[in-house]
């Protein structure tokens, strides 16, 4: 990785590949841009790959306060003028990294091919899908205990995550912009909490899955440009499961015609 300062803090990033389209790689709150590289292989050959550390992750150093998503868009852009990135971009946000992927594409509309979203943070999932979580059983596992915890407290303090996340403002900025034009799109939903291991029994995976399959299908109608991929075998870190099926998204965007 290589690495730039940013207003007294260092940022790492790593360029990879050529191309005239420049992927960049969101990741989610638990996961390092590292993570993305059975992708970036996959595709470096046709586009220029660009991947970073958050403030927070990796070999980024720390946050010194809490930010919300645009504080983190205009980080991301000041990163991509002195590493000199320059546009077309195609955005690939997993989770929390789909809605900075979202807020890049409407602030920066002009320099965006297109947007592929994987199992995208979405804005009401917390007050939808926390209420929903098994209540406190005496057999339960402490993973449980802990997603209850966060998706019902803990989401709204900045602490919960080493990049001091202000998760409700930052849900509150996405959720104040709509639609995306007719900007391409692809969906990719995993079977997020049908593989979920500590549940009590399949039933409480089903009734959680279906809520976060009806939140996923918000996005879908983002843009009238939209595919849609569903992977049954996939958890929730589809680049760590199944890598195929972002590249397989990703790679139409980058053949069609300008």
């Amino acid at each position: 990785m290589k690495h730039i300062f940013l207003n007294g803090h260092r940022f790492a990033y790593d360029l990879q590949g050529t191309g005239p389209i420049t992927v960049i790689l969101e990741t989610g709150l638990g996961a390092e841009a590292g993570e993305w590289q059975v992708v970036a292989d996959k595709i470096n050959s046709r586009a220029t790959v660009f991947l970073y550390d958050r403030a927070g992750r990796g070999e980024s150093d720390p946050p010194s306060t809490a930010r919300d998503a645009v504080q983190l868009h205009r980080d991301l852009n000041m990163l991509l003028a002195e590493a000199a990135v320059h546009p077309p971009f195609l955005l690939v946000g997993h989770s929390f990294g789909g809605v900075l992927t979202r807020v890049f594409a409407r602030r920066r509309r002009n320099d965006v091919r297109g947007l592929v979203l994987v199992e995208s943070m979405h804005p009401r999932q917390f007050e939808e899908i926390g209420p929903a979580i098994p209540e406190l059983s005496a057999q339960e596992l402490p993973a449980l205990t802990q997603m209850r915890e966060f998706w019902r407290h803990g989401w709204v303090k900045a602490e919960s995550s080493p990049e001091l996340i202000d998760l409700p403002r930052s849900l509150q900025q996405d959720e104040a912009l709509q639609n995306l034009g007719v900007l391409p799109l692809h969906v990719i939903t995993a079977a997020s909490f049908r593989k979920l291991p500590f549940l009590p029994d399949l039933d409480a995976g089903q009734r959680l899955q279906s809520i976060w399959d009806s939140l996923q299908n918000d996005f879908v109608a983002l843009s009238p440009k939209t595919n849609h991929t569903r992977l049954d075998d996939s958890g929730h870190f589809v680049q760590r499961d199944a890598p195929m099926a972002i590249v397989e998204a990703i790679m139409p965007m980058l053949l069609a015609p300008d």
